[in-house]
């Protein structure tokens, strides 16, 4: 166990350099990421921190109750920071005062539960004790609540990011976000399991303090990337567009309807939807219309977001192609419908019709 403690230890002491030192000027530079990445440091400073005292003292050695009562102190500040880090980058910086509230209140109640119980226990620090441990299960339960509350508002808010998304750009952006998903529900997971699974031993206490290492090693190293890639920037252009939208009270008359499905025919009619890499804002762009309005009218139709919208007229397009042309390729098809790849196009041409294009043309044949 010590060699697992020491390995966490300097494994947290390298991802607390990483974020401290490491990250390019250009994250300092944007106030958003600055913050998410010195709560995200401090949080794993503190894990780091924790891993040190144990291997130092050995404690789980002495005692399992009493590895728990150094676990939970720590870890329960150490995870608020994980979270609100995730939370500062989804909200852009507009962490809510009540956020920041359950992080102090968690970790307070949390270090006066054991606290009090160690100074009223009547039996020495180091020893195990009935009321220690219905402290630490009490303490557990807490660090539960905390992260439920955190993982609340983690999955709206990520809800609320890839609506903002698929409303916004016209192929697929899951992946920008895919990290972030797995973090989540890792994270909430490993939180339920802490009132029952603190106190285990052995092979399944190393299975477990493994899967934590990986975990955080994987949101400290998938935020990183994310910061110094194209990803963040892409996000917050999606993001800040829903706000504008959101934002606005207008709305659309029925003649103002009329004339936007007009302009929106004229443009389908041109095959304005079967070039690549195609935006809201660039759609609006070349109908000449604020992307506002159109947004407002995408609400209007069965699709309500860009994405879905734009892939329904590519792939009924892909049927037509595949029809009058059964000796083109996939690739062909999907490069000629706008799609980005061969597997993107095939994945939602499926989806939409639940067949392959190889067995879509069958089947117009068979009907011939």
């Amino acid at each position: 166990m010590e060699v697992l403690q020491f390995s966490a230890l300097v494994m947290f002491a390298l991802l607390t350099m990483e974020l401290a030192v490491l990250l390019p000027h250009r994250v300092v530079r944007d106030p958003v990421q600055n913050r998410s990445r010195w709560l995200m440091a401090i949080g794993v400073m503190v894990l780091a921190l924790q891993f040190l005292i144990q291997y130092i003292f050995g404690f789980r050695s002495k005692g399992v109750t009493q590895a728990v009562m150094v676990n939970l102190l720590f870890f329960v500040p150490c995870s608020s920071l994980f979270s609100l880090a995730l939370l500062n980058l989804q909200q852009q910086g507009r962490l809510m005062w009540q956020q920041w509230l359950v992080a102090l209140v968690a970790t307070l109640s949390v270090w006066v539960i054991i606290v009090l119980t160690t100074l009223f226990d009547g039996v020495p620090l180091l020893a195990d004790s009935e009321m220690l441990l219905w402290a630490e299960y009490a303490s557990g339960i807490v660090y539960a609540l905390m992260q439920g509350y955190y993982s609340y508002h983690l999955i709206v808010n990520f809800r609320k990011s890839q609506r903002a998304l698929d409303n916004y750009y016209g192929y697929s952006t899951r992946s920008l976000l895919r990290w972030m998903r797995r973090v989540m529900l890792v994270m909430t997971l490993l939180a339920l399991g802490v009132p029952f699974l603190i106190f285990i031993s052995g092979w399944l206490l190393k299975i477990y303090s493994l899967v934590v290492f990986l975990v955080i090693f994987y949101l400290v190293t998938m935020f990183s990337f994310y910061c110094v890639s194209s990803d963040a920037s892409k996000v917050r252009e999606a993001e800040e567009t829903q706000i504008e939208e959101d934002t606005s009270a207008l709305s659309m008359s029925e003649s103002d309807r009329k004339i936007l499905d007009r302009k929106v025919n004229k443009w389908i009619d041109a095959g304005g939807y079967l070039q690549s890499g195609l935006t809201i804002q660039k759609v609006a762009d070349e109908i000449v219309v604020p992307r506002y309005q159109l947004a407002i009218w995408l609400k209007t139709t069965e699709w309500e977001l860009f994405n879905p919208w734009l892939t329904y007229l590519r792939i009924e397009r892909a049927k037509q192609l595949l029809v009058e042309h059964p000796d083109w390729t996939n690739d062909a098809v999907a490069h000629h419908c706008g799609f980005s790849s061969r597997n993107y196009f095939q994945v939602l041409f499926k989806k939409s019709t639940g067949m392959t294009p190889a067995q879509y043309v069958e089947k117009a044949r068979s009907e011939s």
